[in-house]
């Protein structure tokens, strides 16, 4: 029921993209009841907790912090997945603060870090398939003990970071993204991710206890990178070692491999939108991750979604005619794709 009624919306607001702009939709967990906003700071005070806010595309500034359950989700960031819709993204910003707890973020593109400015405890924070110039749950980068939003079972899933995840996260996960560095992180796991940075750059220890496997590192590492306790697991660099002190385990690694015999379009490093992270068949990473699975994004049983689709019903194309045929009807064509 949720989906039909989502379809709906989408396709009603899919006849107002071209003319004007589309409206924020607040919808109770179900789906089934849902108010137009066109404030992406209104309809973050006016829903409830556990609503979910459908953000269409535009470029839309947020200015309050988010302080209870809510499910953002845009239409998505990846240009030829929002030729129709058009990107989401977020202006300014976003907050995590007190009672924020079994939040979400889908689909968004945002300009600035996603970020907290508080010092407490939340758990179960998924961000998943957005774009970000990185994320900051902490105040202080480089001390464990001040000001810090310590994220417990928290995930982040399918994502494009241009810069730094400085995370205090205990018990969580980092799947299947594509990153700079990781500053801060403890007890969680990370894997099938591509690195263009390093672990735990310029901050001693500041990474400990967790599990690396099955992760792409394209980045010069130093001796002075350490991560005491973690567990390296299958990973594989383009320079002759992962050069990460102090780890409890290291097996498996994969080295000398050059981005030539990596990627199937991803000759420099770093991210766009025209690179093709798929693994070439000829490259050493290929079934080479601890599952059988290809080492990168596009291993594990939960791979990489292409596109980056957000999961809720998504306009791919839209063909509408300019005028009614002989027996008075309008031709519409809509294509939604949903992502799995």
């Amino acid at each position: 029921m949720k989906k039909i009624f989502l379809l709906f919306i989408l396709f009603i607001a899919s006849f107002n993209i071209d003319a004007q702009q589309a409206p924020i939709m607040v919808c109770n967990a179900l789906g089934t009841t849902c108010t137009p906003y066109y404030n992406l700071d209104t309809a973050i005070v006016y829903a409830s907790s556990g609503n979910y806010i459908y953000i269409p595309g535009g470029i839309f500034p947020i200015n309050i912090n988010i302080k209870k359950e809510l499910h953002i989700i845009g239409a998505g960031h990846y240009p030829d997945s929002t030729n129709v819709t058009g990107m989401s993204q977020i202006a300014n910003n976003i907050v995590f603060d007190t009672n924020s707890s079994n939040s979400s973020l889908e689909g968004l593109y945002t300009s600035t870090i996603i970020s907290t400015d508080v010092s407490y405890t939340t758990s179960n924070i998924q961000i998943i398939r957005c774009n970000m110039d990185g994320i900051t749950f902490a105040n202080e980068y480089y001390g464990m003990a001040n000001n810090y939003f310590y994220c417990n079972n928290c995930l982040i899933k399918d994502c494009i970071s241009r810069s730094d995840i400085t995370v205090p996260m205990t018990n969580g996960a980092i799947s299947n993204c594509i990153l700079g560095s990781i500053k801060i992180l403890n007890t969680s796991t990370v894997n099938n991710c591509v690195f263009f940075g390093a672990i735990s750059p310029n901050c001693y220890g500041c990474v400990t206890n967790s599990t690396f496997k099955n992760n792409i590192f394209d980045s010069s590492a130093q001796s002075s990178l350490t991560c005491p306790g973690c567990v390296l697991k299958n990973n594989l660099t383009v320079y002759s070692a992962l050069g990460i002190l102090s780890a409890a385990l290291e097996v498996g690694t994969i080295t000398n491999v050059p981005l030539s015999n990596l990627f199937v379009n991803a000759t420099t490093a770093g991210f766009d939108y025209t690179k093709n992270f798929h693994l070439l068949s000829s490259s050493p990473g290929h079934n080479a991750g601890d599952d059988g699975t290809d080492v990168g994004i596009y291993g594990s049983s939960t791979p990489y979604n292409d596109g980056a689709v957000p999961s809720n019903p998504h306009v791919m194309f839209k063909s509408i005619g300019g005028s009614t045929d002989a027996s008075g009807n309008l031709p519409v064509q809509i294509k939604v794709r949903v992502g799995n």
